[in-house]
């Protein structure tokens, strides 16, 4: 039997840690995520609500809904406008499209043995070597946070090998693809 909603337990676990990040340095996270205090919310709720359709399947057009309004308010994380050249209201339906596209990606992948974790340690990885050419307090503190994500995702990628006796389940892949956003 496979477990299907393991990630509830990565949501718990990243939640905690970003809010022990906004406690410890609360200057740099807000000067770098706008809020330490929005992430861990996010997250947690997702994990929770999630979870919830992983035990109990939620309409498609509920789930689609949750997961437009999550990326709308993890748009308050971001510092916009990124595109200058387009109106400000055109950038955010871009946003919040590809970001629920990114989060729906994530779920198809994660009932393949180990795929959806594998993928998301390579990305970090790449994102850990480009941080490394910048010096800067704020790109080292994102470093430290993708190191920890590695070492929370390892001990999933041991048990979702194939055959896998666990997956992420959509509390846990929706919360990587909502990362990946970030």
């Amino acid at each position: 039997m496979v477990i299907k909603s393991g990630g509830i337990v990565f949501g718990i676990v990243v939640s905690l840690y970003f809010l022990y990040q906004g406690f410890i340095n609360p200057q740099n996270y807000n000067d770098f995520y706008r809020s330490a205090f929005i992430i861990p919310f996010l997250v947690i709720i997702s994990a929770i609500i999630f979870f919830i359709d992983d035990l109990v399947d939620l309409s498609k057009r509920l789930r689609f809904l949750y997961q437009i309004v999550l990326c709308f308010f993890g748009l308050s994380v971001i510092k916009l406008p990124i595109l200058e050249f387009l109106p400000f209201k055109v950038e955010i339906f871009i946003f919040v499209f590809f970001w629920t596209y990114i989060l729906n990606v994530n779920n198809f992948l994660d009932g393949l043995d180990g795929y959806l974790i594998t993928n998301f340690l390579f990305f970090l990885l790449q994102v850990l070597i480009l941080l490394n050419f910048k010096n800067s307090i704020l790109y080292n503190l994102l470093s430290d946070d993708i190191i920890v994500i590695i070492f929370i995702l390892i001990p999933f990628l041991i048990f979702n090998f194939p055959n896998a006796k666990i997956y992420m389940g959509d509390s846990g892949s929706i919360v990587i693809g909502f990362i990946v956003g970030l």
